[in-house]
């Protein structure tokens, strides 16, 4: 069996306790957690360090090092924890990105005040209709992969 998770350890009360019922669900099988390290959070969001700057921080609070991560596998009972970085996806920051945008399809951009979230808006609007062509973005995330 296979248990595949993408961003959601803020969810759960503790991200043990995400882990650890992971672990008890599972009879033999892997667990896949998608996330994103600090450093990735910093360096290689497609939007949020050069329009929406607070968010680093926010998202650094929201989302766990990948060595934490590692270490509550390992708590948990899980083996041959392996992690890789790996682009989750080619993102067209373009007229159609900036109206997802708009619409707060991050969670995280309803943490923003509204003054910031407009500026950043604005600057992103600016951007799109500086670049004629769309300008494409990795969005780089972190597999981290263990077994029962």
């Amino acid at each position: 069996s296979l248990i595949l998770s993408s961003s959601r350890s803020r969810n759960f009360k503790t991200r043990m306790s995400l882990i650890a019922e992971c672990f008890r669900i599972l009879r033999d099988g892997s667990l896949i957690f998608l996330t994103s390290s600090h450093d990735q959070i910093e360096r290689l969001h497609p939007v949020i360090k050069e329009f929406f700057p607070s968010l680093i921080e926010l998202d650094k609070k929201r989302f766990p090092e990948i060595s934490e991560l590692d270490f509550l596998f390992k708590t948990a009972g899980f083996k041959n924890i392996k992690h890789e970085e790996l682009i989750i996806s080619k993102i067209p920051i373009d007229l159609k990105y900036l109206e997802k945008v708009k619409n707060k399809f991050v969670s995280t951009f309803y943490l923003l005040s509204e003054s910031e979230f407009n500026k950043g808006i604005e600057k992103l609007g600016a951007f799109i209709k500086n670049n004629k062509e769309p300008v494409y973005r990795d969005w780089v995330g972190t597999m981290i992969y263990g077994e029962k």
